[in-house]
C-alpha cells in the first residue's frame, strides 16, 4: 500500500485539494478520486517512472 502526500505551498494551501474542489464536472472528479485510490492500493496501471518517487500516469 502507498501513501499519497499532498503538496502544500508556503501558505499551507493544499493545491491538489483546491484543484479537486474546483472541478465542476462530477464525472471527472469521481474518475480522479477513483484513480488516486487505485494508486494508493498499488495498482499503477499505465504509467512511466520519472524519478524514484514520481510517476506520470496516462
Amino acid at each position: 500500500m502507498y501513501e499519497i502526500i499532498h503538496y502544500l505551498d508556503e501558505n499551507e494551501n493544499d493545491l491538489y485539494q483546491d484543484w479537486l474542489d474546483g472541478l465542476r464536472d462530477r464525472i471527472a472528479k469521481i474518475a480522479v478520486i477513483k484513480r488516486v485510490a487505485r494508486v494508493e492500493a498499488g495498482l499503477f496501471g499505465d504509467c512511466k517512472s520519472l524519478q524514484v518517487l514520481a510517476r506520470r500516469h496516462r
